[in-house]
């Protein structure tokens, strides 16, 4: 929403975002973990959850500052009829981990909260109980002017997307 309106000249996103009227290319791939708090009823759900087991849960989703009525498709990874709908991961991660709903999060966001225990990871029935890869893309408007300066930020952008997304060091098997 930020580079349409012209207030930022470039940003990121996830490829199923809306790119109408964006340019874009690939900086790194996310690992999209399903988790709720460790004290949410679905961490204590005994094997897959299957849609019907997310039917009553709130999933909290993240959003585009958009209208109402531009969200109509906006259902990707959308599990539950039961939403609550945030504009970033920290009042996402925030509800979550409070034990509010339960959400995909980026598993670099979360690998402490995994590890401690503060989050559980969701087998979900619906994804095959596997965690989903997403691509973190940079995006411009198109015909959108690239000085020398512009282009310096957007490569060194993707240089600190993909070092904030890399993996786990080995023998840091928190993730099933």
């Amino acid at each position: 929403a930020h580079v349409r309106d012209r207030a930022s000249i470039c940003g990121i996103a996830v490829e199923d975002a809306d790119l109408t009227d964006l340019e874009h290319r690939p900086v790194a791939e996310l690992l999209l973990v399903p988790v709720a708090a460790s004290s949410h009823l679905l961490a204590r759900h005994p094997g897959p959850i299957d849609l019907a087991g997310l039917a009553e849960a709130v999933q909290v989703v993240l959003g585009e500052h958009r209208y109402e009525a531009e969200r109509e498709d906006d259902r990707h990874g959308v599990f539950s009829p039961r939403t609550w709908r945030v504009v970033d991961l920290a009042t996402k991660h925030a509800l979550i981990a409070a034990g509010l709903g339960w959400g995909h999060m980026p598993e670099h966001l979360i690998r402490d909260d995994l590890a401690s225990g503060r989050l559980v990871q969701l087998p979900l029935d619906a994804w095959g109980g596997v965690a989903r890869r997403r691509q973190l893309l940079l995006v411009w408007r198109h015909g959108g002017l690239m000085g020398p300066v512009a282009r310096w930020a957007q490569d060194r952008l993707t240089q600190l997307c993909k070092r904030a997304v890399a993996p786990a060091p080995p023998g840091d098997h928190h993730l099933a």
